[in-house]
């Protein structure tokens, strides 16, 4: 992660927005600009402030932001709500939240940092096998020992971070669904459908950054079958 960048995580309500930074800082201000003013006297130019797209309630801090020159990522609620589902949080206040969203951003920023953008690979397979996700099958002359495994080989955060995204992509996401029932159905065991299911969102996490197109949950490719 580049150490330089200092996140912001808000949570907007009509009245007040609850912010905390990537420090563990805890702030609230209200949703005027006179609020938006004492808010900006925390920022400097390494800061990036991440919030949901809550109704219309968003739209005034964010113009106002991003007129004073600070970075800004308006997010889709739907991704935030998954990622705060994914940590398993009893706690729901808005300052709570606002924590969790600035999480969200320094995970999501993770995800690109540990594949430099992906940029040095050519392929999803290729992928797949830097981060460790390939099976490794030990063979000794004619003898194969044991059942293939993943190699382990490459980064275990990112690994880590996918098999916890793994459980909510086999609920949501159609192509991982697919894939995790059909492995199931067969009677594999479910850690290797959910390592499955870490491959497919790595593939289509290249696929959608190499190609710049949207996501389309609905789409098929007509070459992969998986």
């Amino acid at each position: 992660m580049n150490k330089g960048i200092k996140y912001f995580g808000l949570d907007i309500s009509h009245l007040v927005f609850d912010v905390t930074d990537s420090i563990g800082n805890y702030y609230q201000f209200k949703n005027s600009i006179s609020g938006f003013k004492k808010f900006v006297k925390l920022l400097d130019i390494n800061s990036h402030c991440v919030l949901e797209a809550t109704s219309y309630y968003h739209y005034q801090l964010a113009y106002y932001l991003q007129e004073q020159g600070v970075k800004v990522s308006v997010e889709n609620p739907l991704s935030v709500k998954r990622f705060i589902q994914m940590k398993l949080s009893k706690i729901k206040t808005d300052k709570s939240d606002s924590k969790l969203i600035c999480e969200y951003a320094k995970q999501v920023e993770l995800k690109l940092v540990l594949t430099d953008g992906f940029d040095r690979f050519t392929s999803g397979s290729e992928l797949c096998s830097y981060v460790g996700l390939t099976p490794v099958i030990r063979q000794s002359g004619s003898s194969v020992k044991g059942r293939p495994r993943i190699s382990k080989i490459g980064n275990q955060k990112l690994r880590n971070l996918l098999f916890m995204c793994s459980f909510n992509a086999c609920k949501y996401n159609h192509a991982c669904k697919a894939i995790y029932d059909r492995i199931v159905a067969k009677g594999k065991s479910k850690k290797l459908a959910l390592i499955a299911v870490c491959n497919k969102l790595l593939k289509q996490a290249f696929a959608i950054a190499k190609s710049r197109l949207t996501y389309d949950n609905n789409y098929r490719s007509a070459l992969v079958k998986n």
